[in-house]
């Protein structure tokens, strides 16, 4: 599933739209939904969902207005099996954590070391980074919620996103600069848009960008994706 000849001026059309309307989005269920029902503008869950919704829209609004996709090949798409994808991305994703897992055995021991430099207590460094919100106890507590927040962050954020940003946004921009170049901006833009967490975002972006463009397969980026939210997810609820 790739989309060759993508315009850089649809691409960030789509992308104003898409921004604006998550904008509107947030105003709405921020301020009229919860006059309505009183706490629904916390429900994040509701947002993931709506957010991925409103990102699908217009990307497949412009890929079918443009003729990358009509009602022969969606009938091709839904015959396409997605095994090879899901494989291979099963496969980065060990790669991926198998390096954050690197990563953390690095950083964990240079916070041994700058404790022992110091003088001070591991406990007094960690103490002194904690910053990270718990999660929602409400959402843990709702089966209900706990299955929109799980599908929203793990499967529909992931499927839109990477339809954009790899499949529109990367592919515009590879048509006309290089395919580091692309990368790196591609990668921007997608830490740009969850700036709550723009170091690991980036990152992340890099990594999918490149598993994208290895492939050349999008249900790979998606799987990985997937993986990664999953995995976050894990991490706010258990640590």
């Amino acid at each position: 599933m790739v989309w060759k000849g993508i315009r850089i001026s649809d691409a960030i059309k789509t992308g104003v739209l898409i921004a604006v309307s998550t904008l509107v989005l947030l105003l709405i269920l921020g301020r009229t939904a919860d006059r309505l029902v009183p706490g629904f503008a916390g429900r994040d869950e509701v947002f993931f969902v709506a957010q991925s919704l409103v990102m699908l829209f217009f990307s497949a609004h412009l890929l079918w207005r443009r003729g990358y996709i009509n009602a022969h090949s969606l009938k091709f798409l839904l015959k396409t099996p997605l095994n090879p994808g899901v494989k291979s991305g099963a496969r980065y994703s060990a790669f991926y954590f198998a390096f954050m897992a690197l990563l953390v055995v690095v950083l964990v021991s240079l916070v041994f070391l700058a404790a022992w430099i110091s003088g001070t207590t591991v406990a007094d460094i960690i103490k002194g980074s904690e910053g990270a919100t718990p999660f929602p106890q409400a959402v843990l507590e709702s089966k209900w919620r706990m299955f929109a927040y799980f599908t929203g962050f793990c499967f529909l954020a992931p499927a839109s996103e990477e339809i954009f940003f790899r499949g529109i946004v990367y592919e515009s921009l590879k048509s006309r600069f290089t395919i580091r170049t692309a990368t790196a901006v591609s990668a921007l833009i997608f830490a740009i848009g969850h700036v709550n967490n723009f170091a690991m975002s980036f990152v992340a972006g890099l990594y999918l960008a490149f598993v994208y463009e290895k492939e050349r397969n999008l249900s790979a980026a998606i799987t990985v994706h997937s993986a990664l939210n999953f995995a976050a997810l894990l991490v706010m609820i258990f640590l």
